[in-house]
């Protein structure tokens, strides 16, 4: 197996990804889930005035190092009376596509590319089982993460299928691309490995 051609190969595949996941995420899945706030101009300026610390907050709060017996009940009853919610902020704005965002993103498919070549290499199966093979892999860890956000956190059904399109999808393009590099030969099917190729 030629690490050129496994440069090549994930590469390849990192940037398949990349643009189906700016297109996905700019035409199709945009939006999904997101609501805007009411009040927005209100909100915001009891957020400015209220939060000066970037970070991920919950309510109702409570200290899950620290908390009395009683505090706990107390938490439980404001809990199940609500309102409940999360709050991802930052009280400095930015650019919402960056260069580092993006870089950080384009990183995480060529590392997803690698990964993927790795198993599809160790497992030496035919083209389309290869993508097969890719496909799960996006689809399994969005279920292992998303199903998370879903059930506990109460991120929206909407948004949770989204992600589980977008990815699932991505991997498949992942799957047909890296799976066109022969990284080994098979005598008996498609492919079989040989360290001379």
């Amino acid at each position: 197996m030629k690490f050129k051609k496994v440069l090549l190969a994930a590469f390849a595949g990192s940037i398949t990804m990349f643009i189906w996941g700016t297109l996905s995420h700019m035409f199709l899945i945009t939006g999904i889930g997101y609501k805007p706030l009411p009040n927005e101009n209100k909100v915001m300026q009891t957020l400015k005035d209220t939060i000066s610390e970037k970070g991920l907050y919950f309510f109702p709060g409570k200290d899950f190092k620290n908390t009395t017996p009683d505090e706990e009940k107390q938490w439980l009853n404001k809990y199940e009376y609500g309102p409940v919610g999360l709050l991802i902020y930052r009280p400095i704005g930015g650019n919402p596509f960056s260069a580092k965002k993006l870089a950080v993103q384009y990183f995480a498919y060529l590392l997803s590319s690698f990964l993927s070549l790795f198993i599809i290499a160790t497992s030496k199966g035919s083209y389309w089982r290869n993508v097969l093979t890719v496909s799960l892999i996006g689809f399994i860890g969005c279920l292992s993460v998303s199903v998370i956000y879903w059930n506990w956190y109460e991120y929206p059904s909407s948004f949770i299928a989204a992600q589980f399109a977008d990815i699932t999808i991505g991997f498949f393009l992942l799957g047909l691309v890296i799976s066109k590099f022969k990284l080994y030969k098979n005598n008996t099917k498609d492919y079989e490995y040989n360290e001379k190729n």
